[in-house]
């Protein structure tokens, strides 16, 4: 029994050492990944370029409001705005970097 316990407090351990910034930090509250593409997409309209999109999205995650946010006011009625974040510039740089890799527009369309 003592192993077994030793075992699964190895696994719990190996596998949130294996987790990014981004199934850390953000799929943790936005499981919907629909609603992550529409984010994308919203983005990706506003902005275009990879380097925008991320800079959009780091601004808008350090502070969130109705002026830097992509959603449309009825979106925010319904859901609010994001709380800050209280994650460093290269955390939310890393969750960034993965979530572009998921979600952009260019592997969709590929």
């Amino acid at each position: 029994m003592r192993y077994i316990k030793i075992l699964i407090v190895s696994l719990v351990l190996l596998i949130n050492l294996n987790a990014n910034e981004f199934e850390t930090n953000c799929l943790s509250c936005h499981k919907n990944t629909k609603q992550l593409q529409m984010f994308m997409s919203k983005y990706t309209l506003k902005y275009s370029s990879e380097r925008q999109i991320k800079t959009a999205m780091l601004n808008y995650l350090k502070n969130p409001k109705i002026d830097n946010s992509v959603m449309p006011n009825g979106f925010i009625m319904r859901w609010g705005l994001k709380e800050k974040t209280t994650l460093s510039d290269e955390k939310i740089i890393e969750a960034l970097d993965v979530y572009y890799k998921k979600f952009n527009l260019k592997k969709v369309f590929r």
